[in-house]
């Protein structure tokens, strides 16, 4: 922990971690109090994570007084995985205070995700739907470029609270804004299944917006039935990769052999993309037939 490599730092902390030697606790906690780097740090408290209860007043301490956002996220997850009534109360309480209010949304967007995680984890899924619509509305401007570079954190987040507050997704998908309805429709169908079918049937319009049709197709994927059919074989040649890739999963797990032609016209598009998808998708077709 004294050399002056910040990965040799980091390795050396996961291992303490891993061993699990009460008497790395107090070295431990001396050095997330001392060490001036915000990554080295959040390993630190990572490690600390594994001890337990042990380790408690510390992360609740390091959440409270922390400089970096980074680093009280890894409290956060870590008091979040302890659990019981001194995490939970500690996770309440910052949740409640200024610290997020003040915070650049940009800067702290990771660490209110994991602490709306963690509070629907331990029972406090109203408080994290509150925490929830506040950082969406606190990140409209900037919710494009996070949505780019956070989409399966912020659908995650979104999975959640859902499973805590089903009333979340009623909240989401009458939003104005396409990313936050995109959220919804990619958290949706991982907490209500079948259920989901006629809010993603009714997203996966033609003439709904691009990415909410793309999303409300990924979320049908799983769920395609052979009245889905048509309606994913005319996607097989989109433009849109991550359409594409749907439209190739459901034809997959209807195997019906309407797309025995459709998969071989993908198979001699003029997209080398495409044609990579559709041999994939085709051996998946073949296997599924011979067995």
């Amino acid at each position: 922990l004294e050399e002056p490599s910040g990965p040799l730092q980091v390795g050396a902390l996961a291992a303490l971690g891993r061993l699990g030697d009460p008497q790395a606790i107090a070295p431990l906690t001396a050095f997330v109090t001392s060490e001036p780097s915000d990554e080295v740090r959040a390993a630190g408290v990572a490690a600390l994570a594994a001890f337990g209860a042990a380790a408690e007043a510390t992360l609740v301490s390091v959440l409270g007084a922390d400089p970096h956002p980074a680093v009280r996220q890894a409290a956060v997850e870590a008091l979040a995985a302890l659990g019981g009534q001194t995490a939970t109360a500690a996770l309440v309480d910052f949740a409640t205070g200024p610290y997020l209010a003040a915070c650049d949304p940009q800067a702290c967007s990771g660490l209110a995700l994991s602490l709306m995680r963690g509070l629907a984890r331990l029972g406090q899924g109203e408080l994290a739907l509150s925490l929830l619509e506040v950082s969406l509305d606190q990140l409209a401007d900037v919710l494009p470029f996070v949505f780019a570079f956070a989409e399966a954190d912020l659908i995650d987040a979104a999975v959640q609270v859902g499973r805590a507050v089903p009333a979340l997704f009623d909240l989401l998908l009458a939003s104005d804004n396409a990313f936050v309805q995109a959220i919804a429709l990619g958290a949706l169908p991982r907490v209500q299944g079948e259920a989901a079918r006629d809010v993603l049937l009714r997203f996966a319009a033609p003439e709904q917006n691009r990415l909410l049709r793309r999303m409300a197709l990924e979320g049908l994927a799983p769920l395609a039935t052979p009245a889905d059919l048509d309606r994913f074989l005319g996607e097989l040649q989109n433009r849109d990769r991550r359409t594409r890739g749907a439209a190739f999963d459901a034809v997959v797990r209807i195997g019906d052999a309407r797309a025995l032609v459709p998969l071989q016209d993908a198979l001699a598009a003029e997209s080398l993309s495409v044609r990579l998808q559709a041999v994939e998708a085709a051996i998946r077709f073949g296997d599924r037939w011979l067995n």
